[in-house]
């Protein structure tokens, strides 16, 4: 996990695009696979706040605590949110997204696919699992939702190196 990195992912967005126009198990199978593949951004509330080094990266300190924004869905689904880049992360103004809590604003990480399925599909020391249903990606544009379920089957794909198979959600 990396903080303010910049990243793009232009195969990723307009997978997203052809998903979001005409979904096909085609577009589908290539969403997935750009989504394999991708890193993505997400807004943290990051407690204590990063340090930042003479190369103007930013360092966590040991024992960091690190919080993601949820979006409650009108159905009662919550969802992580996630961004392809630092574009669909920000609005005009270049201030991050109107719909990204302020308290979350001042820094992003970089995730990957795996980071999400470490959230969404472990569950707690307590045996609780994520209270989320999964990820937005680009909530407020292109809006494509990612269920725990399809997290999971990208996951056991990645691992068994099978082919990719379309799936619902």
């Amino acid at each position: 996990m990396e903080i303010d990195k910049k990243v793009s992912n232009p195969m990723l967005v307009g997978a997203m695009q052809l998903f979001k126009a005409e979904d096909t198990p085609e577009h589908r199978n290539m969403l997935m696979s750009e989504l394999a593949k991708a890193t993505l951004l997400t807004p943290a509330l990051i407690d204590p706040a990063p340090a930042q080094a003479a190369d103007g990266s930013y360092r966590l300190e040991k024992g960091s605590r690190v919080q993601f924004p949820i979006l409650n869905g009108s159905d009662g689904k919550r969802f992580f949110v996630a961004y392809t880049d630092e574009r669909s992360l920000r609005d005009g103004s270049g201030s991050q997204q109107v719909g990204t809590p302020k308290e979350y604003r001042d820094h992003f990480v970089t995730m990957q696919i795996t980071d999400y399925a470490g959230i969404l599909l472990t569950k707690d020391a307590n045996g609780n699992s994520s209270p989320c249903n999964g990820f937005v990606l680009n909530p407020f544009a292109e809006n494509v939702i990612i269920s725990s379920d399809a997290v999971a089957v990208i996951i056991g794909q990645l691992r068994g190196n099978a082919p990719w198979k379309s799936t619902e959600g």
